[in-house]
């Protein structure tokens, strides 16, 4: 079995079910952590976002990046 996760008619992921609860329940702590509902923007309405299409090449680099994705991620919820 999976969980598919679709937006209108397009499937955006189809994870196995383990890996769909693990993904919701961390989903769950950033909205309680945060105080605030995913996947909305202020109007109600969705907004895109990028993700890297492959790895970043050193450890430092990558650890950077996430960090700094992070702290953007925080930044738009709050707003």
């Amino acid at each position: 079995m999976s969980q598919y996760y679709d937006v209108g008619d397009q499937t955006l992921w189809n994870p196995p079910n383990g890996a769909s609860r693990l993904f919701m329940s961390q989903v769950s702590v950033y909205q309680a952590e945060l105080g605030l509902p995913a996947g909305f923007t202020e109007d109600g309405g969705l907004k895109d976002v990028q993700a890297p299409a492959a790895p970043v090449s050193s450890e430092g680099t990558w650890a950077a990046a996430l960090q700094y994705k992070s702290r953007e991620l925080a930044r738009v919820m709050a707003a």
